[in-house]
């Protein structure tokens, strides 16, 4: 097609009103149907305007701009002002969509042309309304786009973005104005840096150009033109960077804003292009079509035959079937198509958008080709050919009650219950809840806190203060909290942010100093260092956390009273929540709202389960974990539970395996057990007991270790393995008295003679560390000496002599010797045993020996060039020993690995300073400053160098 060479009178197109009054209908269906407040959807939409999200907007700075009004509202109004934003949004899409449709070209075939006179090939004639009536409706009632529509989202701008560029080429087609490719390429600009599909559609966009121009598309002004205005538009890139470095809270540079953007963007094609079911399903009946329907076809394909140009007929017609037949099925979402959406995870709402045309334009082509005889008498159908000619015209005609029939059917109540779901009950119940008192409310879940920050504006009260756990290592989370709770969060002490992360201990200390005044609360069950000073307590919905009384180790047994109730309270909530909800999940017509709603209180009642359970009632905890796995069937907490509770009430053994179904659930999480357990709860099992103690002991979280390795006792109590672990977690709790009392089960309940010899020496290993924690050094080397002696051929037995001594060598001076002879039969016994050349390198270390240290060192590195403990350790002891060369050489190689390490700036300004390299030195010294944690002797003695 090309375009005239002026600019033409705008042609009268039949029902030129229709847009809008597609556009105000859909809007009040879209306003009826609305979400009332902060939904699952737009829960992070919302939460971004309103400030919920303490992160800076670093995405879609076109919906940054266009909301930027909406921060001036009372909070309260916020989430239901952005909800019909996006009803508006969604509105004119549709409206555009319509004009679009409408300026189709009907003069593509030959037989279009031999039927269809109106200017500029558009459809007219009393029916010329019903293309762009099914487009709108197809698009309009598609669940996706429905849902969007009623929930805020960036989708809805997005899209109407993509139908605005759609209509202007097409009225470019027709009036032939200029003007109108310099906002075009202006408007593709702004696009492109919110939605990643228009760099995909860019050759299509690129393409239609220079098709509608032709050879003038290759004039040098006109190309200069839309490059400026394209690049114009895509400045709008550089907004967000440069917002986000002017808050004075975050750490983010400019560029690391902007790679932000262009990597999500990046991310988003590479999943769309690289699943093979994108182009075979997702384009077929939507991109493929409008590139086809793009080309005025010649009468014939240079076949000049009468059965040549009628095959030729028969193709066009019978491609036109075919495209609104992938349209509808990719509208109403057949399996192939919902593979493709679970399988990239994309959504893909431009192509959703596209294929709504494709159909308009399909159904116009029909209503022409088929509706309408040919001007010339001997091209008139005969009577067979007239009567199928008709009943594909009232195909056509049905078409669109049929697909508004099916997508209603299909999708009203799927929009009513995202909108109106019971987890909106539950928010709205759980805030009234902790808005009774001014209380401290915990949550590993934003979307959870935006649910309930939301319900909170409602109600009167003194304000909770709502954070999220995740977000608190960013010493910017602690700026933004300080900002929006005056006096309520403590300012943040710069000397316990290390690079750019808060230490966990001063998070726990800050929880547990406003604990003092306020409760706490947290939304779900949950694990991590909170736990390791506070308990949960069921409180109905919430969890009220308190402080361990004493330096036991054990969580406050389940009162029968509290038992009692807490159960009460459950069964009625599973009466009358829960229960219809289980029936919706099983019957699949559950929403999205409802599924995290149900993975919500799956997780709760597996939890519950558990504390049952553990108070040994296992009868009264398996309808709990029965009903968990019924809510949230990838709970594989609660399967496992359910399990063992099965087997352990029938009097099973300790042999325990799960089932395939199990099992096969516990492959969706690829063995992290942390995932399983934050989604479905914890788990009460003796094996995945011992596992999570060896976790969470390895995250210095020694109070919980130490629970579920003793659950793993009290379960299975001739598991000598649990409680060697479970004496290396009181060590590492520096509770030695402990480790030693647990030591001496392990010998009562297991004679020496019935333990292997790696046992025996772990034993030994372990019960000199614990002496030594005691000061009994003469105990410490007469139970090494003796072990020593009892296996004097054994590598293990030295390596770990080797660590007690070393351990009390950096506190005890004396024990230097001792480990250094431990060392030396290590060696002698494993000569190329990396571990033992590394503790001789510790020894070196502690004798100040650099050029023995440095050999170890080298040694290690030649077998393995990857060890960066080596590698730093070889130029710690390089600087020391005044080799500067090969030290920075170390050093340089590890900041390319970490280079936010402060460790390393301070040593490359050590070398810079030595060799004379003043702004070298002072480079990396400001570095250093800007990462280390701040007040420590060093950090003073660098500032005030």
């Amino acid at each position: 097609m090309s375009a005239p060479a002026v600019p033409s009178a705008r042609p009268q197109i039949p029902f030129a009103r229709l847009p809008w009054l597609l556009a105000g209908g859909f809007l009040v269906l879209y306003l009826f149907t609305l979400s009332r407040g902060t939904g699952v959807l737009g829960a992070l939409w919302i939460s971004k305007v309103t400030g919920w999200d303490w992160q800076p907007f670093v995405q879609y700075p076109l919906y940054y701009l266009l909301t930027l009004p909406f921060r001036f509202f009372p909070e309260a109004l916020q989430p239901s002002a952005l909800n019909a934003l996006s009803a508006v949004l969604a509105a004119g899409t549709l409206g555009l969509m319509a004009r679009s449709v409408q300026l189709l070209p009907q003069d593509r075939t030959r037989d279009q042309r031999e039927r269809e006179r109106g200017a500029h090939g558009l459809l007219t004639g009393p029916a010329a309304w019903l293309p762009a009536v099914a487009a709108s409706a197809m698009c309009g009632l598609q669940l996706l786009f429905w849902q969007n529509a009623t929930n805020a989202s960036v989708e809805m701008l997005n899209l109407l973005v993509l139908a605005w560029l759609v209509r202007e080429l097409l009225e470019f087609r027709v009036d032939g104005r200029a003007s109108r490719l310099t906002r075009f390429a202006f408007v593709y600009g702004l696009g492109v840096t919110s939605n990643a599909a228009l760099i995909a559609l860019f050759p299509v966009a690129l393409g239609a150009m220079a098709w509608l121009l032709g050879f003038n598309f290759f004039r040098w002004s006109l190309i200069l033109r839309l490059f400026t205005a394209g690049v114009a538009g895509l400045s709008l890139y550089l907004l967000l960077p440069t917002i986000a470095i002017r808050l004075a809270e975050t750490e983010l540079t400019w560029w690391a804003v902007l790679k932000a953007n262009l990597g999500f963007q990046k991310g988003i094609l590479a999943a769309g292009f690289a699943n093979r079911l994108f182009p075979a399903v997702m384009c077929l009946g939507s991109l493929f079509p409008l590139i086809l329907i793009g080309v005025r076809w010649p009468g014939s394909l240079g076949d000049t035959s009468a059965a040549g140009n009628f095959l030729t007929r028969i193709m066009f017609r019978l491609l036109v079937f075919i495209f609104i037949a992938a349209s509808v099925a990719m509208n109403l979402r057949f399996t192939h198509v919902t593979k493709a959406l679970a399988e990239t995870g994309l959504s893909f709402h431009s192509l959703f958008l596209l294929s709504a045309l494709v159909l308009g334009y399909s159904i116009g082509y029909v209503l022409v080709v088929f509706g309408r005889s040919p001007a010339k008498h001997h091209q008139k159908p005969g009577a067979l050919e007239a009567s199928l000619n008709r009943l594909v015209v009232v195909a056509a005609w049905l078409l669109l009650p049929a697909v508004a029939y099916l997508l209603l059917r299909e999708n009203v109540s799927k929009v009513r219950d995202l909108n109106v779901s019971p987890l909106y009950d539950y928010a709205a119940a759980v805030a009234k809840q902790i808005s009774a008192t001014p209380s401290l409310v915990l949550s590993d879940d934003p979307t959870l806190l935006a649910l309930v920050a939301d319900r909170l504006a409602h109600f009167g009260g003194k304000e909770p203060l709502l954070v999220h756990t995740r977000s608190l290592t960013a010493p910017a989370y602690h700026a933004q909290l300080a900002g929006r709770h005056p006096g309520g969060w403590p300012p943040l002490d710069p000397k316990f942010v290390i690079g750019h992360t808060v230490a966990d201990a001063y998070l726990v200390k800050t929880v547990a100093d406003l604990a003092t005044n306020r409760p706490v609360i947290y939304l779900h069950p949950s694990f991590g260092y909170y736990y390791e000073w506070f308990h949960p307590v069921e409180d109905r919905l919430v969890y009220q956390l308190r402080r361990y009384t004493n330096d036991s180790v054990q969580v406050p047994a389940l009162e029968t009273t509290a038992m009692q109730s807490h159960s009460q309270f459950l069964q009625s909530w599973w009466d009358t929540t829960l229960s219809p909800l289980n029936d919706k999940l099983q019957a699949g017509r559950a929403s999205l709202a409802d599924g995290y709603f149900a993975q919500l209180q799956s997780s709760a009642l597996n939890s519950w389960g558990v504390r049952l359970q553990q108070a040994n009632h296992f009868a009264e905890a398996e309808p709990w974990f029965l009903r968990a796995t019924q809510l949230f069937s990838n709970n594989v907490s609660a399967a496992i539970n359910l399990e063992f509770n099965r087997h352990h009430r029938a009097g099973g053994t300790n042999q325990f395996s799960l089932s395939e179904v199990t099992l096969s659930r516990w492959k969706n999480y690829r063995d992290n057990l942390q995932a399983a357990i934050s989604l479905g709860g914890p788990i009460d099992e003796p094996g995945f007991a011992m596992i999570l103690g060896q976790v969470l002991s390895a995250g210095n979280n020694s109070r919980q270790a130490a629970q579920y390795l003793l659950r793993a006792l009290a379960l299975t109590p001739n598991n000598q393995y649990a409680r060697m672990q479970l004496a290396r977690t009181f060590l590492q709790a520096q509770a030695p008295d402990r480790a030693l009392a647990v030591l001496r089960e392990v010998r009562e309940h297991s004679g020496t003679s019935e333990l292997n010899e790696f046992a025996q020496i772990d034993l030994a290993g372990l019960e000199a560390a614990a002496l030594l924690a005691q000061d009994k050094t003469n105990q410490v080397i007469a139970l090494l000496d003796g072990i020593a002696k009892r296996y004097p051929a054994q590598p293990v037995v030295f390596e770990v002599i080797s660590q007690v001594y070393l351990g009390a060598a950096t506190t005890r001076p004396a024990f230097v010797a001792n480990a250094e002879e431990a060392v030396k039969r290590h060696l002698a016994l494993s000569p190329t045993n990396l571990t033992a050349r590394y503790n001789a390198g510790t020894v070196a270390f502690l004798k100040q020996d650099w050029p023995a240290a440095v050999a170890q060192y080298s040694a290690i590195l030649q077998q393995d060039p990857e060890l960066q403990n080596a590698r730093m350790n070889r130029a710690i002891a390089n600087l020391r020993a005044e080799h500067f060369a090969p030290a920075l050489e170390d050093y340089q190689k590890l900041v390319e690995q970490h280079p936010d390490l402060f460790q390393l700036q301070y040593g490359l300004g050590q070398i810079a300073e030595k060799q004379g390299r003043k702004t070298d030195a002072l480079m990396h010294l400001n570095r250093y400053l800007a990462l280390a944690p701040k007040g420590s002797p060093e950090f003073t003695n660098v500032l005030n160098q």
